[in-house]
């Protein structure tokens, strides 16, 4: 198994986060670790008796919904009718009806089951296609999110109150601001996307991702707490909203067996974090350019220690 943590340097500056954290976690694309990711999201569908992720060919109860699908739709996977209304909950889904709650009530009137994009998929991908038994399919993946306006990751949105601005504008200012910008840590260890998301399917190690999100949220608030100059605020709100986004991506990895379809399309995201993280360092160049042409350069880093199998 690949170590996940990487450490990147001692100190780790914040911009060196963004550019090795975000590019470390995710610029291994089209690689052997998202092909081996996709493999375990998608190995759901294997026929072996034994494997870390739920099969969506064996079915543990005999109701018709396989073990993956019994998680997914917060069934249970050992009661053939969860909601003990005398229908099997395979039956009940195969027909549109919430296999949780008893009576007539339909899966598209469950908020919360409606909320969870793999089984909006299933339902669409059973419209599309008549099945009444979908199964993960990247490429029908890839299609639904198209089709949502889901594929491409949009930045949330920063208002001008959750910017704390500076009493002073100008160069002195813009100076100040990058100089305390450039001093922000991060813990000394980070760590990539896709590793860390394999262990959790893997390994069930979520503990992982909570560390990280804590590390992510305490540097976005120091961030946060800079007092910013007219000049950089787009800036600083570009970099409140790519942290907001990033943990946002590490958090919806606690639910990688509930909502596959979410992690593959967080999958795609991650290419587009990569860009806007790109953007926002040459942006802050701009400014360094502008305001403050004889500054240092902004610190190095070793690159991230390789992963082994």
């Amino acid at each position: 198994m690949r170590r996940f943590l990487r450490k990147l340097i001692k100190p780790l500056f914040f911009i060196v986060f963004i550019t090795l954290a975000i590019q470390g976690g995710f610029s291994v694309w089209n690689s052997a670790a998202l092909r081996s990711l996709k493999a375990s999201v998608l190995s759901g569908n294997n026929t072996a008796d034994q494997s870390l992720v739920a099969s969506f060919v064996h079915d543990a109860d005999t109701d018709g919904l396989s073990n993956a699908k019994e998680i997914i739709f917060g069934t249970d996977g050992l009661n053939a009718d969860t909601d003990l209304d005398g229908y099997k909950d395979g039956d009940e889904v195969e027909n549109g009806y919430d296999p949780t709650l008893t009576g007539s009530a339909r899966i598209e009137d469950n908020i919360a089951l409606m909320s969870n994009l793999t089984v909006t998929y299933f339902m669409w991908e059973a419209k599309k296609t008549g099945d009444k038994d979908p199964r993960l399919n990247e490429d029908e993946i890839d299609a639904f999110l198209t089709e949502r306006d889901l594929a491409t990751f949009k930045a949330p949105a920063i208002s001008d109150q959750e910017i704390i601005s500076s009493p002073n504008n100008g160069t002195e200012a813009v100076k100040n601001y990058l100089n305390e910008f450039s001093q922000i840590q991060l813990p000394a260890e980070t760590a990539s996307y896709l590793d860390v998301a394999q262990s959790v399917i893997q390994e069930q190690k979520k503990d992982v991702v909570e560390g990280i999100i804590a590390g992510i949220t305490q540097t976005e608030q120091h961030v946060r707490n800079l007092p910013t100059p007219q000049e950089a605020k787009g800036l600083q709100k570009g970099y409140l909203a790519l942290f907001k986004g990033l943990r946002e991506l590490f958090a919806d990895l606690y639910d990688i067996e509930r909502d596959p379809v979410k992690l593959m399309r967080d999958v795609r995201w991650g290419g587009d974090l990569i860009q806007e993280g790109a953007r926002l360092e040459r942006l802050r160049l701009d400014l360094v350019a502008q305001y403050a042409p004889a500054s240092a350069p902004a610190p190095t880093a070793t690159q991230p220690e390789q992963t082994t199998q």
